[in-house]
């Protein structure tokens, strides 16, 4: 008599935390969209279902499941529709955006450019541009004025990304129109971000001045574009981004549309402007109130000498490279996401394909399990520490780490070590920073400082 195999016990649904009717944890998320995350891995676990209305999502909130969704298991989690969507809905995408085959053909053509020896030929250009700028702020110096350094560092990375790009230094007031029509093009992300749920009909708030704002970056890229066609790479411009995108070639031999370079040029900007600027304010934010650590950064800076920087530098500034990390780590994200294309199962719980699994790394930077005294700022754990790799994500992890990370660290090095070898920073007395959301974390208010000439 054959025996009869009893079928295998189905798994079970993670915990969901109750929401309100109709719009789940929604309104607390919306509310304190970096405090609730941390409460709700702390009061349910590390998986947990969320209750939000037309999108079905898991928050994970342990490095082992961070890894099975970035990396172990990546081909199966790819970007989700809320990202997907939040440039274009149509192809060519943005390489950050995009998934499967039109993601790493790109991306595969694009990796040895965004590496140390891609990035040699921006060099010069980086740090030229940040000298000219940073340089600039000695007109604030001995008035006693108050400066938003936030903002000073948004238009440093703007500045030094315009001419990573095309090269030519672009006048201060074209800097500055280009950082404020950005700015609206983050914040029209963000919502585009946080309004994927609802049906397609809704109006979205600041809709109309997002598309605005993306046609103007739109018509700036097409006009570098067309300028050079029209001159041909020279021996000044050979080696800008433009340069890169333009003449990089698939592996079938084609090159990038026009259309896809301007997606892919407005893709970079999105990826190196408000970030990197973002981390700068929070270093200086937070060494304002760690005095033993600054004057250790401005001792290593000094250590340096007076000579131009260079890349080989950024070896030498290991306690400032820890205190961008931990600025980073504090910094936090409000979410990363994944969208689970077949049914699969994290920490025994069941998770159906067409999940939205998300992270972030508010919780993650933040959790005690990963980190000693984690609220402190603590910049040796990152020279001294054995920090796991899925537990400090601010790049992402995996294969699709952003592709511009390197990048990113010499934008931000390179600044602050040149403002440290200039000036002195003060913040107001009584003043504290707090985070507020744009797409990546900002400090709510800006970094208000006096600023002072070394001696």
């Amino acid at each position: 008599m054959a025996t009869v195999l009893a079928p295998a016990p189905a798994l079970p649904r993670p915990p969901r935390p109750k929401g309100l009717p109709l719009v789940g944890v929604v309104p607390q998320i919306a509310r304190d969209p970096y405090g609730s995350f941390q409460r709700i891995a702390r009061e349910h676990g590390d998986v947990v279902e969320l209750a939000i209305p037309g999108m079905p999502t898991v928050l994970v909130s342990h490095p082992d499941h961070v890894r099975h969704i970035t990396n172990t298991r990546h081909a199966a989690y790819p970007k989700p529709e809320m990202f997907r969507d939040a440039f274009f809905r149509d192809a060519p995408r943005f390489h950050g955006m995009a998934n499967g085959a039109e993601w790493k053909r790109v991306r595969r053509m694009l990796n040895p450019k965004f590496t140390a020896k891609g990035l040699a030929p921006l060099q010069d250009r980086i740090i030229g541009a940040i000298e000219d700028h940073v340089g600039g702020w000695s007109r604030f110096a001995g008035t006693g004025a108050t400066v938003d350094l936030q903002r000073e560092f948004s238009l440093v990375t703007m500045r030094v990304l315009l001419r990573s790009m095309f090269t030519r230094p672009a006048p201060d007031a074209e800097v500055e129109h280009l950082a404020e029509v950005f700015e609206r093009v983050m914040h029209g992300m963000a919502i585009a971000v946080l309004t994927t749920p609802l049906p397609g009909w809704v109006p979205r708030p600041r809709e109309r001045r997002y598309d605005e704002a993306k046609a103007e970056v739109f018509a700036y890229v097409d006009r570098m574009l067309a300028e050079r066609r029209a001159e041909g790479t020279t021996e000044e411009t050979e080696g800008d981004l433009l340069d890169m995108v333009l003449h990089g070639e698939f592996d079938d031999g084609t090159t990038m549309t026009d259309e896809h370079i301007r997606r892919e040029m407005l893709g970079l900007i999105f990826g190196g402007y408000e970030t990197t600027a973002a981390v700068m304010s929070w270093t200086i934010a937070r060494l304002a109130f760690a005095p033993e650590a600054r004057e250790r950064a401005y001792a290593e800076v000094d250590a340096l000498g007076t000579a131009r920087l260079t890349n080989e530098d950024l070896d030498a500034l290991p306690w400032l490279r820890a205190c961008f990390d931990e600025a980073q780590r504090l910094q936090g994200f409000v979410l990363n996401a994944r969208e689970a294309t077949e049914d699969d199962e994290i920490a025994g719980f069941h998770i159906p394909a067409g999940t939205t699994v998300a992270f972030s790394g508010q919780t993650l930077h933040r959790d005690p399990r990963w980190w000693r005294d984690p609220d402190a700022f603590s910049p040796s754990r990152f020279l001294e520490d054995d920090v796991n790799p899925y537990a400090f994500v601010p790049f992402g992890v995996g294969p699709r780490r952003c592709l511009g990370f390197k990048m990113a660290y010499q934008v931000g090095l390179w600044t602050l070590a040149e403002a440290f070898r200039r000036f002195r920073f003060t913040v107001p007395p009584g003043w504290t920073p707090e985070p507020r959301f744009v797409f990546s974390t900002t400090v709510k208010g800006g970094v208000p400082v006096t600023i002072e000439v070394r001696a």
